[in-house]
């Protein structure tokens, strides 16, 4: 049997917002239009979650590495990134040499594959799942509620000439400030199957495991306030165009009835 806890999330936009979508196959108007599932309008669930991950990296990081002497209070924090030696980029491979992150918690870590240090799942994982291991939340799509997709254009100047560049209208979708997305997120409590409970170490094959949970400073509340509620509210931007204005969201969260 498992036994999970729903929580509400509302995400109301503070300024124009956008998450581009496919352009659809019939005719239309609009180049760049709006992600869409079916006739809704929706915040992905990639996009939330890649959102949510970022705001764990970067709480255990400011909280736990002290940038002074270079070290973790405690190791077993770190954050991976989610990529190896094959595909991390030459950006994500300084933030490893300066130890804010260790390679993936891609699972299962075997003792001949990954060096001592680096054979445990951090915390980012243990909420939202590794490579090869589920995790205790599922981040859902949002739905929008209140609003509408409207038309905006926008003209590219012409850096040289210093007026609008000939042919450089472009007419995509946005949704204006004060819409509202709302979804809801089930977090796993307990697995009668797997033995697995929110905020204790799981029983894990080849792994070091949950090394972080093994000091019994964290427990399910503080998970469910710290690193879930908190950390889902602390997200202030979202989706494209930031640069133009867009993206500035507002996030509540609430336990669902």
């Amino acid at each position: 049997m498992r036994q999970w806890k729903q929580f509400k999330i509302k995400l109301t936009t503070q300024t124009p917002f956008r998450i581009g979508g496919v352009k659809p196959a019939i005719e239309t108007t609009v180049e760049s239009p709006v992600v869409r599932l079916g006739d809704k309008i929706v915040v992905q669930g990639t996009s939330l979650k890649g959102a949510y991950r970022a705001e764990l990296e970067r709480y255990f990081i400011d909280t736990f590495f002290d940038k002074t002497n270079k070290k973790w209070r405690e190791q077993w924090l770190k954050p991976c990134i989610p990529a190896d030696e094959k595909t991390i980029s030459p950006d994500e491979r300084k933030l490893v040499n300066k130890g804010f992150y260790k390679y993936s918690c891609k699972y299962p870590q075997r003792e001949k594959d990954y060096p001592s240090s680096e054979r445990y799942i951090c915390p980012v994982c243990y909420l939202l799942g590794a490579q090869g291991l589920i995790g205790f939340i599922h981040v859902p799509f949002l739905n929008l509620t209140k609003g509408n997709a409207e038309p905006l254009a926008f003209i590219r100047k012409d850096r040289i000439a210093g007026v609008s560049a000939r042919g450089a209208l472009a007419k995509f979708e946005g949704i204006p400030s004060g819409s509202v997305f709302e979804g809801i997120m089930n977090v796993l409590i307990q697995d009668d199957v797997t033995g697995w409970s929110l905020g204790q170490k799981r029983d894990l094959a080849d792994s070091l495991g949950d090394k972080w949970l093994e000091t019994n400073e964290w427990n399910k509340d503080r998970i469910e306030t710290e690193l879930i509620i908190n950390r889902l509210q602390s997200i202030k931007h979202l989706g494209g165009y930031i640069s133009k204005g867009f993206g500035l969201i507002d996030i509540k969260v609430e336990q669902s009835k």
